[in-house]
């Protein structure tokens, strides 16, 4: 219903209100998994993990170089690694993707 007057109009009732959400941006977590004395290590596994259990896993590539693409800006993720014959001074690392992440790399040396 509306009631109007001169240079005034009133309306009540219900609306549909739809927030404006922004969107979220999406960034990439890159690194390299080496050896002590900078040499990469290839085929090494690594996993992310996501709050609501979801995981994605990458390998090395033969110079030990990774990268998780498309993460959710802002997101808190674990990031894992794995290889036979391999121990890693820090194997898992959280981080909050808050922007592209670089250069985190993973330090192993083999058993």
């Amino acid at each position: 219903p509306a009631i109007s007057g001169p240079g005034v109009v009133i309306t009540s009732g219900f609306w549909k209100y739809s927030a404006l959400v922004p969107t979220a941006a999406m960034v990439n977590i890159n690194g390299r998994v080496k050896r002590a004395n900078g040499q990469g290590i290839p085929h090494a596994i690594l996993t992310l993990s996501r709050a609501d259990g979801s995981m994605r896993t990458v390998k090395t590539s033969p110079f030990g170089y990774y990268q998780f693409d498309q993460v959710m800006a802002g997101e808190m993720v674990v990031l894992g690694v794995s290889l036979k014959g391999f121990t890693f001074s820090q194997p898992i690392i959280a981080v909050v993707a808050d922007d592209e992440i670089v250069d985190l790399d993973f330090i192993g040396e083999i058993n």
